[in-house]
């Protein structure tokens, strides 16, 4: 492990000059100063060590497939996101957006709201794109992949399908119930059901269930059910 911290910093101290003019132009905006132009890349390379230390040291998870040293590097990428969450989480609103500004310039400013529910109609022939712009338009979101993405891994988590369909089903309850809190809760009778529940969450649910079955993970039982011969028993036991 140490050897691995000298050659990073090595590289670091040779290349990071080197990486912060050959990415000038990408993080280059006219609106918005570079602040982090001399933080990025030392950021960048710090989660590398990270990243590094989990192959290394990190034991084993349950999964074996493809490789296990694939699911260390996991791992470290979730624990560098946890500790970025953790700093964004203790800083005020507007410093929290500020810190963004380290993926590029022009993020850290308050994003509108929008409102899924202006227009519910599933048919517009007048629109000249599409007769079905509505639909098309909430597909072609950033949200839609980002649900169906999450459900995915969801799935891999909570190993149980009875489970995340109950959860899948209680977060469209919830949607409904704090819609008047947030504008985009607000959404169309088909999107909750064709696009959410019976679209995205059902998708993410199967191809969370085929990754379990591909990588050979075992399935979560979390319903207990304890042993007797008696069926009334076995019944309210499944209620429980």
């Amino acid at each position: 492990m140490a050897f691995l911290v000298i050659v990073l910093n090595f590289y670091a101290n040779s290349w990071g000059d080197k990486l912060v003019e050959k990415t000038d132009h990408f993080f280059k905006d006219e609106n918005n100063a570079d602040v982090f132009r001399n933080y990025r890349w030392p950021v960048f390379f710090g989660m590398i060590t990270i990243i590094g230390f989990a192959v290394t040291q990190f034991p084993d998870t349950i999964i074996r497939r493809p490789h296990p040293i694939f699911w260390r590097v996991v791992l470290g990428l979730l624990l560098s996101y946890a500790t970025f969450m953790t700093v964004v989480l203790l800083c005020s609103r507007d410093e929290a957006r500020n810190i963004f500004k380290i993926f590029h310039p022009s993020f850290g400013h308050q994003l509108p709201e929008r409102s899924y529910a202006d227009d519910c109609r599933v048919f517009t022939p007048e629109n000249p794109v599409s007769s079905m712009y509505n639909i098309y338009d909430a597909i072609y979101d950033v949200h839609f992949i980002a649900h169906l993405a999450g459900w995915w891994f969801k799935m891999m988590i909570i190993r149980d399908t009875k489970i995340a369909w109950i959860i899948s089903g209680s977060f469209e309850l919830i949607e409904i119930s704090f819609r008047h809190w947030l504008p985009n809760f607000w959404e169309c009778w088909w999107d909750h059901m064709f696009l959410d529940l019976f679209g995205c969450n059902m998708f993410g649910i199967i191809l969370g269930a085929w990754t379990i079955k591909y990588a050979g993970v075992s399935r979560i039982n979390w319903i207990y059910k304890k042993p007797s011969g008696n069926k009334v028993h076995k019944d309210c036991n499944i209620l429980v």
